[in-house]
């Protein structure tokens, strides 16, 4: 599975987790990212944070590991976390067809371009990092507010000749 997220908006999410977390009575938001570092393998949330940043698109590998370090150190905003995750993987990933497509009626969806199942996307994507019961209802909660969703097709290079 190839994951298309930077690591700025990832950053964002790891940082609002362990600030939300402190909010929550759980640690200092200092304390919860430096813990987070080292259950990712680095000593400290300075270093963890730098190669995040050097990366630009992060490595699956990494990715899934610090997932998990955010969901061992972060238990009592974890849901708020993994909403932050799974919108950005749609963002990063998919396009909205109301911004992306054109309003069509002879359709299934009422778009020019063909809706993604975004369940089974996301499914496939984050089931072994999440678990079923959580993806489950983090899913159902992501699509209580998003609208129809369609492959993104923007790295296609299109010509237009001006007359």
């Amino acid at each position: 599975m190839t994951y298309l997220l930077f690591s700025k908006a990832f950053i964002r999410n790891i940082k609002k987790a362990a600030k939300s977390e402190r909010k929550a009575g759980n640690g200092k938001q200092t304390e919860n990212l430096n813990l987070i570092a080292k259950h990712s393998g680095y000593q400290a949330w300075n270093n963890l944070s730098k190669h995040l940043e050097s990366t630009g698109i992060i490595p699956e590998s990494l990715y899934r590991k610090v997932l998990k370090a955010v969901l061992i150190t972060c238990p009592i905003t974890a849901d708020k976390f993994v909403l932050s995750e799974l919108k950005d993987y749609l963002n990063s990933n998919f396009e909205r067809l109301a911004d992306y497509s054109m309003p069509n009626p002879h359709t299934d969806n009422g778009y020019s371009h063909p809706s993604i199942d975004v369940k089974t996307e996301l499914e496939e994507a984050y089931l072994t990092i999440f678990g079923p019961e959580t993806l489950s209802v983090m899913v159902n909660k992501l699509l209580e507010s998003e609208e129809g969703w369609c492959l993104d097709d923007g790295d296609l290079i299109l010509e237009y000749q001006m007359p």
